[in-house]
């Protein structure tokens, strides 16, 4: 097992998807929190101090800009991944602009996840 320290949040409202990706993840060697709300986010980061947070766009059917920002100024450092099944070109541009580090669509592709996991876990101190 690989990457034990590495502390990731999932935030989503689709069940299946969070638990196909905690087992996943988890059997990697990585930390998985998730939570379903969108209010309990910035209560996660606060104490459980996740290294990168896996944000879906439309969260509840929400657009989830403004809790990227909340997150930044919360921690500037924590990279935040918005992850959608079906988000426009300038819904992922305006995530971006909004303080997202990188945008994915949602899929089982378990790889590219790592990857993005990899990718901005080794950024982070």
């Amino acid at each position: 097992m690989k990457n034990k320290r590495v502390h990731i949040l999932l935030v989503d409202d689709d069940q299946s998807f969070v638990e196909i990706m905690q087992f996943y993840l988890e059997r990697q060697g990585y930390k998985v929190s998730y939570t379903f709300y969108l209010e309990k986010v910035l209560e996660i980061i606060k104490t459980q101090n996740p290294d990168i947070v896996f944000l879906d766009l439309r969260l509840s059917m929400k657009n989830n800009l403004k809790i990227i920002q909340n997150i930044k100024e919360l921690n500037s450092r924590l990279p935040v991944v918005v992850i959608t099944a079906y988000g426009s070109s300038k819904e992922l541009e305006t995530a971006c602009s909004a303080g997202a580090d990188h945008v994915m669509l949602k899929s089982s592709d378990f790889e590219e996840f790592e990857q993005t996991v990899n990718r901005f876990a080794s950024k982070t101190p």
